[in-house]
């Protein structure tokens, strides 16, 4: 009962709505962000993997933030995104949830162990993707040290 009134609380905290909406094909600028419209959006609610960190992904043995930019361009590459401005961070770029209809890419990179939960910033939207990729561990090619 506890963890459902923390879970609860969390969620309270969330933005109820988001500044602005965008949507179109993108490109990928980092292992945590997308380019659309000339905006950078660093994806919300994630963290993006240590430079050094090496992982296992469908088969291939890479730098973390290499294979992570690579499954996203891969995912982005012919499906348009949308984005949801959750705040505003820096001239440069804003921090969002985007999403390929209706897979969100933060969770999808997170499942796939190619990036961790957030849980200061998502409240832990993402604990339950990051518990799946760990339980799968390197064997099935998902992360080997993160």
């Amino acid at each position: 009962m506890r963890k459902l009134f923390l879970m609860m609380m969390a969620l309270s905290m969330l933005p109820v709505a988001a500044h602005a909406e965008m949507d179109g094909y993108g490109s990928v600028v980092a292992a945590n962000a997308v380019m659309l419209g000339g905006t950078t959006i660093r994806l919300w609610g994630i963290q993006p993997p240590p430079a050094s960190a090496v992982c296992d992904y469908e088969g291939t043995t890479d730098n973390c933030r290499t294979l992570a930019v690579q499954m996203l361009r891969e995912l982005t590459q012919q499906h348009p995104i949308y984005c949801e401005e959750i705040s505003y961070e820096a001239e440069q770029y804003i921090s969002g949830r985007c999403t390929l209809s209706p897979a969100d890419l933060g969770s999808l990179l997170v499942n796939a162990g190619l990036a961790r939960d957030n849980r200061a910033e998502s409240g832990g939207i993402y604990t339950f993707a990051e518990s799946n990729a760990r339980a799968r561990g390197p064997a099935s090619g998902r992360r080997k040290r993160l």
